[in-house]
C-alpha cells in the first residue's frame, strides 16, 4: 500500500489553511487583470510553491502554461513553449494566461535573455507566477520585471503547532505531553516540511502515538550527517542525503553549529567554517546542489580525518 505524505496530504489548500499573512496575494487577485509578474522566492520548505498552487486556483478557470526550470533550462523552451502559449489569445475574456515556472533559478543565461523580450512586449496577454531558491541567480533585469516576494520560515510557533494539531486530529495522532509538538518545531527551527515530516515518521507506531521523549531522541539530519562526515562515509552523504529533499543552505548552517560545538580543535573548526562558507557561496550558483553538498562534504571529511 502506497503511503502519501503528510506534507503533500496535507499541503494547504486555500490561503486561510496557510501558516503565515496571505493578505498581500489576496488583494492582488481581487482585480486578475491587473496583477503583476511574481518571483516568489525564499528557502525550501517555505511555502512557495503551496501559494502558486492556491493562486492559480483562485484563477480557475484560466489557460495556464507550467515549467520546471530544473528539466527545461534551455532557450528552446522558451522560444517554443514559452512563446507560443503567451502569443495565443486567453480563452478566459478579463483574465490573463499565466506561465509557472518552478525552479526558475536553473534556468540558463540565453533562457533568461529570450524571455526579457517576450515579458515586455506580451504583458498585456500573459503573467508569469516563478518560484526560486536564490534570488541572486536571476538576472537583475529579469528580476526587474517582476513583484518579488521573500518566503521566510514562520516565527509563530503557536500558529504552526496549531496547524500540526489539526493534522493529528485528522490522523488520529495522540500526543503526550503538553510542549511535545512545541518541542519538535523547536528541533526543526520552523521548518514546516521538516516538522510534518517527522511528525508522520514518529506517529507510524502502532498506537499512533508522539511523546516528548520520542522527539528527543530522534537525529536531525544534520547530525546524521556530522556523524557520517566523522567516519568518512562520503558515499552515504552522496547517494543517501539525496533521497531527504534537504534545504542544503539550512543543513550547512546547523552543520557548522554542530562542528563549533564538537570536540574537534579550534584549528579544524575555523577551516571547516570556511568550507561551509565557501560552500554556501557556491551552493548558490550551481545547477545540481546534490553533487555540491556532496563535494563540500569531501572537503570537510579530508580536513576531518586527515587534516588537509
Amino acid at each position: 500500500m502506497t503511503i502519501t505524505p503528510y506534507i503533500e496530504l496535507y499541503r494547504p489548500k486555500t490561503f486561510d489553511e496557510v501558516v503565515g499573512d496571505t493578505s498581500r496575494f489576496i488583494e492582488i487577485l481581487k482585480t486578475p487583470v491587473n496583477m503583476p509578474n511574481m518571483l516568489l522566492w525564499g528557502p525550501q520548505g517555505t511555502g512557495k510553491t503551496t501559494i502558486a498552487k492556491i493562486i492559480l486556483d483562485n484563477l480557475k478557470p484560466i489557460d495556464i502554461l507550467r515549467i520546471n526550470g530544473s528539466d527545461n533550462t534551455g532557450i528552446d523552451t522558451i522560444r517554443d513553449k514559452v512563446f507560443n502559449f503567451i502569443t495565443a489569445m486567453s480563452s478566459i475574456p478579463g483574465k490573463p494566461k499565466i506561465v509557472w515556472i518552478e525552479e526558475f533559478d536553473f534556468m540558463s543565461v540565453n533562457a533568461y535573455a529570450a524571455l526579457r523580450s517576450m515579458m515586455e512586449q506580451y504583458m498585456g496577454n500573459a503573467r508569469f507566477i516563478c518560484t526560486c531558491n536564490y534570488l541572486t541567480k536571476i538576472p537583475e533585469p529579469i528580476r526587474s520585471r517582476f513583484s518579488l516576494f521573500e518566503f521566510k520560515k514562520s516565527t509563530d510557533y503557536q500558529e504552526i503547532e496549531a496547524r500540526l494539531l489539526q493534522i493529528c486530529m485528522q490522523e488520529e495522532i495522540t500526543v503526550d505531553g503538553e510542549n511535545t509538538l512545541i518541542d519538535l518545531i523547536t528541533k526543526h527551527k520552523a521548518d514546516i516540511r521538516a516538522i510534518i515530516n517527522d511528525l508522520q515518521i514518529l506517529s507510524s507506531n502502532a498506537d499512533k502515538k508522539i511523546t516528548a521523549i520520542d522527539v528527543g531522541n530522534t537525529k536531525s539530519l544534520s547530525t546524521e550527517i556530522f556523524e557520517l562526515l566523522k567516519k568518512g562515509e562520503w558515499s552515504k552523504i552522496r547517494y543517501e542525503i539525496p533521497k531527504h529533499n534537504p534545504d542544503y543552505n539550512k543543513l550547512l548552517v546547523e552543520l557548522a553549529d554542530t562542528i563549533f560545538e564538537s570536540e574537534y580543535s579550534t584549528s579544524q573548526k575555523a577551516d571547516i567554517t570556511s568550507i561551509i562558507s565557501q560552500g554556501m557561496f557556491e551552493m548558490a550558483f550551481v545547477f545540481d546542489q546534490d553533487i555540491c553538498f556532496s563535494a563540500i562534504c569531501a572537503r570537510i571529511i579530508k580536513k576531518l580525518i586527515n587534516n588537509v
